[in-house]
Parts: structure tokens; C-alpha cells; sequence
């Protein structure tokens, strides 16, 4: 599953964050609007919503994946600052997807299939 979110900052032109789903209770893709995926990083992160710069370090990003799943699952937005500035993806978005996944499967133990 994947959302593009555009926020405006005070003195910047609208940015984009990417957002990816990781659950162990739903079977299948899950669709969130734009309005929604702004909704949530407004709300600040929570047990089931964490916030990461595009570029975190691998075995943080599995630390992070693993926690979520250990719960009930979640939503880490990537490209979002921890005072929930969207700082935006700093690679191309079928790079940062790829990188996602590897992370996830690399990483994580059991690997795991993120839905992006």
C-alpha cells in the first residue's frame, strides 16, 4: 500500500512523504486518502505509528518493523521527521520501495512483506 501525502510547511512548497503498511491482523492491501495519511502524522506517533527519515539506517528501520509487528501491526511513514515535518524521500520512490523490502527481508527474522 502506498499513499503520497502533500503538507505545506510555512515557508516551503508542499512536500511528499511515502508511507507503507506492516500488520500481522490484515489479509490484504489497505487504502488510506491523502486527507487520512495527513491525519495521522498530525495525530504524532504512537505504538502503532512511527516516524523515520528517509535516511535511516537499515537495522533501525527492522528494529522499528519488528516492533510494530510484535504488537498489531502499524504504519511507518518514511520521509517524516520525529516534530512531524514531511521532509520527503531523498532516493526515487521504486528505490526507496526496493530498499524497504530488502530491509524487511534482510533484516527483520522471520522476514516479512511489508505492504507498500
Amino acid at each position: 500500500m502506498a499513499e503520497w501525502a502533500e503538507r505545506s510547511n510555512a515557508d516551503a512548497s508542499p512536500l511528499k512523504c511515502r508511507a507503507w503498511v506492516l500488520s500481522t491482523d490484515w489479509g490484504g492491501g489497505v487504502e488510506m486518502t491523502k486527507a487520512e495519511l495527513i491525519e495521522l502524522i498530525r495525530n504524532d506517533e504512537s505504538s502503532g505509528l512511527e516516524f523515520k527519515r528517509d535516511d535511516v539506517a537499515a537495522p533501525k528501520l527492522a528494529a522499528e518493523m519488528a516492533a510494530l509487528l510484535n504488537l498489531r501491526g502499524g504504519h511507518i511513514l518514511l520521509g517524516v521527521e520525529d516534530d512531524q515535518a514531511v521532509s520527503g524521500l531523498t532516493r526515487d520512490a521504486r528505490k526507496a520501495e526496493e530498499w524497504v523490502m530488502e530491509v524487511a527481508r534482510v533484516h527483520v527474522q522471520p522476514a516479512v512483506i511489508p505492504y507498500w
